[in-house]
């Protein structure tokens, strides 16, 4: 927040302020999504109110808000995968842009002029695209592995088509379990992006196994202290 404060806004109003052509295309997706719930809305009272109304103990509601902004539309197929409402909102975020192949991978940087090649940093083995980063790519699909071992997951996948069909039309259930293992898949995919961005921008390496182990302290995190998963900390402490 301190740095779209800084880079963006600069004490504007964020009901008014407009994309410049040198803005990043999430600032400007944001923006986008602005205008198109203030004018669904009738304007910022209103969609002030209705923010406010999908707010519980001092928090927004993420997956609560964007049902209601999209209450007039159909629910996309990975609607409850990537809003599954235990999940860190910034783990949904970042999986909302995976599913719809938006975040900016080595591939589409290519595309655009920014860089001029394109290598997995995570296994140096092939170009960076989506489908290889989760998990065709041998350092991602080791993380994965091991989050489905944990998980005891009955079936294995680290194709990233497979696996979205399985998450939108066979694990559809609001069970506990299941909403675990939807959280797992989006604290999967926000870890594997934080570690390439670390390797990218700090120079910083971590192996499969303690990026694993931050996957698990991350969800355990959430399980441990939800009063609605207290069927489920027996079983997941017996993993």
């Amino acid at each position: 927040m301190k740095w779209i404060h800084g880079t963006y806004l600069k004490n504007r109003d964020i009901w008014l302020v407009q994309a410049k052509s040198g803005d990043s295309w999430m600032w400007k997706q944001i923006l986008k999504t602005r205008d198109k719930a203030l004018f669904s809305n009738g304007g910022v009272d209103n969609l002030m109110q209705l923010i406010n109304s999908c707010v519980n103990n001092s928090k927004v509601q993420m997956s609560v808000l964007y049902h209601a902004l999209s209450a007039n539309s159909v629910p996309v197929p990975w609607y409850n995968t990537v809003w599954e409402g235990i999940s860190y909102p910034k783990h949904s975020f970042l999986s909302w842009l995976a599913v719809q192949n938006r975040l900016q991978t080595q591939d589409r940087l290519l595309k655009r002029g920014i860089i001029t090649s394109n290598s997995c940093c995570l296994c140096t083995r092939a170009e960076e695209n989506r489908d290889h980063l989760f998990f065709d790519c041998l350092f991602s699909s080791e993380v994965w592995l091991l989050v489905m071992d944990w998980l005891k997951f009955s079936w294995r996948s680290c194709v990233w088509n497979h696996i979205m069909n399985w998450y939108c039309y066979k694990l559809r259930g609001k069970g506990d379990r299941q909403k675990i293992k939807r959280m797992a898949l989006s604290s999967t995919l926000y870890c594997i992006w934080i570690e390439r961005n670390n390797r990218i921008f700090k120079n910083k390496f971590r192996n499969a196994v303690q990026v694993f182990g931050e996957i698990k302290i991350s969800m355990l995190y959430i399980i441990l202290n939800s009063t609605s998963l207290l069927d489920s900390r027996d079983w997941i402490l017996s993993l």
